[in-house]
């Protein structure tokens, strides 16, 4: 009997040899530097206005307008949008996407519960996390969860659940596409596309209506092609499996975000995969992807005060404690205080008697140019995303308080 590994195998194999054989594209350096330019004068105003040493300050503008540009591109082809919760937990900006209409993805009971008290009325799940009784209360409450591994499985198909459900697969990158940034078949998470995996969920009692292909923040220059690449993967699988209606490609295009140009071409094709699929599966599937940083890292900024000046190093030692805080920001600084802000290019050290409290450095930040002076304040930039949420309080140095303006002011979040 043919099965449904014995149908795809050959495909896939086909997939992954044509996407190694597409045009090389132009490197790019440093996508995650943050884009040029001068610092909006409101936001300059408002940092120097809130009487804290330091904090972290949300622009509503900025996320509005990004977002918004990021929602209305994809929605021209046919694509939705979720804000991926692990990369920022902060309720007063998710309630403005969720307002948006944005969906949310979540990771954890606890994301699950953050997404609805903010208000967003679809919520996607997937991940570890979930133990049986949280998987029982997903299902009954509607949230559209991906199952991620074989054993997850088994536990909901021992809920006896008529809901359907969606699962995440562990997809094989063609070496073209490859980038340590990216997580094929080395990530712990997903069914593996092998037979053993396809057919555990083909003999699945359970209704499976979604199919999520991600594969981690794409920093290569071929950004637009592991987008594509992955939604002509997941038309493969739509194929096989036919009750399924979405895909879900995940995110990590925050290079593409920053490009207007770019993201539109992109996810044009995108579109164009999905329109093509329609005529060879009967039914255009729905596609979404749930981005976190590519969503609102450029959003929101770390004010903090100079506490200690080293010329010799080119260094200052600020009140907020990179380690605590930005494990995983490149960051831009600027001084703000003494006239028009200027871009810092040293170290930036925080508080903590340890010696790696340190931003991350790029290729910007070489020690030359001029000072800050003690009591200066500096605006870190990319802070909207996997900053707070990951926050910490080593050395017992507190978290920043968040504040977010717009033009009627500013004031206090969480």
């Amino acid at each position: 009997m043919t099965t449904v590994w014995d149908e795809l195998a050959d495909r896939l194999r086909s997939l992954r040899d044509e996407a190694d054989g597409w045009p090389v594209a132009a490197p790019r350096d440093a996508v995650f530097v943050p884009p040029g330019g001068s610092l909006d004068p409101t936001l300059v105003a408002t940092a120097l206005a809130v009487p804290e040493p330091s904090f972290v300050l949300w622009d509503a503008a900025t996320v509005r307008r990004h977002v918004g540009f990021v929602r209305q591109t994809l929605a021209e082809h046919g694509i939705g949008l979720a804000v991926g919760l692990k990369a920022c937990a902060n309720r007063t900006v998710l309630a403005i996407l969720a307002r948006m209409g944005l969906l949310a993805d979540a990771q954890s009971p606890g994301e699950v519960a953050l997404a609805r008290s903010v208000g967003f009325g679809t919520v996607t799940a997937t991940g570890p996390a979930f133990r049986p009784p949280d998987l029982d209360r997903l299902l009954r409450d509607g949230v559209l969860l991906d199952i991620q591994s074989p054993l997850q499985f088994a536990q909901v198909e021992e809920r006896g659940t008529v809901e359907p459900v969606g699962f995440r697969a562990r997809v094989r990158l063609p070496e073209r596409l490859r980038h340590p940034s990216t997580f094929d078949v080395v990530s712990r998470f997903g069914i593996e596309l092998d037979r053993a995996g396809l057919e555990r969920v083909a003999r699945s009692p359970l209704t499976v209506e979604r199919i999520r292909v991600h594969t981690g923040e794409a920093l290569s220059a071929d950004v637009a092609r592991s987008l594509e690449y992955r939604a002509r993967l997941g038309v493969l699988l739509a194929a096989a499996f036919p009750e399924v209606r979405e895909i879900n490609l995940g995110g990590g295009f925050l290079a593409l975000s920053r490009n207007p140009s770019a993201l539109p071409e992109a996810f044009k094709r995108v579109g164009e995969v999905f329109d093509e699929a329609a005529g060879t599966l009967g039914r255009r599937p729905r596609c979404w992807v749930e981005p976190g940083s590519a969503l609102l890292l450029d959003s929101a900024y770390l004010v903090t005060e100079v506490l200690d000046v080293d010329p010799a190093r080119h260094a200052v030692t600020v009140a907020a404690s990179p380690w605590n805080v930005a494990p995983w920001t490149f960051a831009t600084v600027h001084v703000l205080d003494g006239g028009e802000p200027w871009e810092f290019a040293g170290d930036v050290y925080g508080p903590a008697l340890y010696e790696n409290d340190r931003l991350r450095r790029t290729e910007r930040h070489r020690p030359t140019g001029r000072l800050p002076r003690v009591g200066d304040r500096l605006a870190v930039s990319s802070f909207g995303s996997y900053t707070l949420v990951h926050g910490r309080t080593f050395g017992q140095i507190p978290l920043p308080p968040q504040y977010i303006f717009d033009a009627n002011g500013w004031q206090e979040t969480a």
